[in-house]
């Protein structure tokens, strides 16, 4: 019987102060497929965005302007609405 070893946790939280742009991000380790996505922007609250696949230990993804993003491989809390 093989173990495979569990996935990391990994969270990253990436800036965009300014406009909207592209990022990719690299160093991901190899055992990590997916990450789930979180944003946060004007009139965006811990907004649930799609998970960004993670290929060869990079994963790129848009970035809206003045935004927080999560990237993390943690399971995301679901949110009540007001």
């Amino acid at each position: 019987m093989t173990t495979r070893s569990p996935t990391p946790v990994l969270t990253l939280h990436v800036l965009s102060p300014k406009g909207a742009r592209s990022a990719r991000i690299s160093g991901i380790p190899q055992n990590i497929a997916v990450l789930n996505r979180v944003c946060t922007a004007q009139g965006r609250h811990f907004e649930h965005q799609a998970p960004a696949a993670v290929k060869d230990g990079r994963v790129e993804l848009q970035l809206l302007a003045q935004s927080l993003t999560t990237l993390t491989t943690l399971q995301l809390p679901k949110l009540r609405e007001p």
